[in-house]
């Protein structure tokens, strides 16, 4: 964000244009905020700043990658026959490219 809660607040006290401006960086910026925190609930790690990504790319990751929740259920998938991934087995990417 551009600028704090309060400062904001204090802008659009001050001028109309400013809050009809700030509104809706105010309200991109928490649909932002809330993809990232349910991209952090999944059992991956990033390794970099995923709001950097923009609500686009993280609008499109989320379906992408929230059936790797169900890997906590399915711990027992991969014994004996191999790796499988579990919350114990944090997935990490380093970059959004690697995503």
């Amino acid at each position: 964000p551009l600028a704090s809660p309060r400062g904001l607040h204090a802008l659009s006290l001050t001028s109309p244009g400013v809050s009809s401006v700030l509104v809706p960086a105010r309200e991109r910026a928490a649909h932002v905020g809330s993809l990232v925190r349910e991209l952090c609930s999944l059992p991956i790690t990033y390794n970099f700043r995923l709001p950097l990504l923009g609500s686009e790319a993280l609008a499109e990751l989320l379906p992408a990658l929230r059936p790797l929740r169900l890997l906590r259920r399915r711990e027992l998938v991969g014994h004996g026959a191999g790796f499988a991934p579990t919350e114990a087995d944090a997935w990490s990417f380093h970059s959004g490219a690697e995503l």
